[in-house]
């Protein structure tokens, strides 16, 4: 008898002061934010975006970003383990995009997964490194004309940036191809003859484009 009457006690010592003493309820946390890479005015690679070009067959190729920016982390277990910064970035051609960076994969060969299409110092001359594949060759390219006009298919673009393509087992050995960037437009042509050739065996044409900022 003393037990339930100790108990009864108990709980109503419990009903009298839960009002002081409120049990926590635990909400789910605010989701932490992350930035948005930068996007570049020479590659304008905005969600739900599409480039369509002509070959030298007349084919007709397209290269697209997806509709929505996705969220991606830094994190590499082999080429950066502890770096776990979290960002969002657009997919183009189903590689993330970092500004003028493209992430193309990760693997044994590749210094790093990503490569570089334009340097973040825009300048007359600047040769920079566009990736490195091990053990020996380096892609890599030189500015040779910024600002300038030139018209493809009867299209005119204007504030052109010109990029010579290299290739090779030190950074500017071989040229390789050309790669036309107009802004805030992006690739307006590509065009590569193979190591220092005379003639060209492959090219891209833009014949039309869609960015929607």
């Amino acid at each position: 008898m003393l037990k339930y009457i100790i108990l009864s006690f108990a709980f109503l010592i419990f009903l009298g002061c839960k009002d002081d003493n409120p049990i926590t309820i635990i909400k789910p946390g605010v989701p932490p934010t992350y930035d948005t890479v930068e996007i570049g005015s020479y590659f304008p690679a905005y969600p739900n975006s599409y480039w369509m070009y002509q070959d030298l067959n007349g084919d007709t190729i397209i290269h697209q970003t997806d509709s929505a920016y996705f969220l991606f982390s830094n994190y590499n277990p082999i080429n950066n383990p502890y770096d776990t910064t979290k960002y969002y970035a657009p997919l183009y051609d189903s590689m993330i995009v970092k500004k003028y960076s493209l992430y193309v994969g990760s693997s044994s060969y590749h210094e790093s997964g990503w490569k570089t299409i334009l340097p973040d110092s825009i300048y007359i001359g600047n040769m920079f490194t566009e990736q490195y594949i091990w053990s020996s060759t380096y892609y890599s390219g030189k500015i040779t004309a910024i600002d300038t006009t030139m018209e493809i298919s009867s299209v005119q673009y204007d504030s052109v940036l010109v990029v010579v393509e290299y290739i090779g087992p030190s950074v500017g050995t071989f040229t390789y191809g050309r790669t036309y960037y107009a802004k805030n437009i992006g690739i307006i042509k590509t065009e590569y003859w193979g190591i220092n050739g005379d003639s060209i065996t492959s090219e891209e044409i833009l014949i039309k484009y869609h960015i929607e900022r």
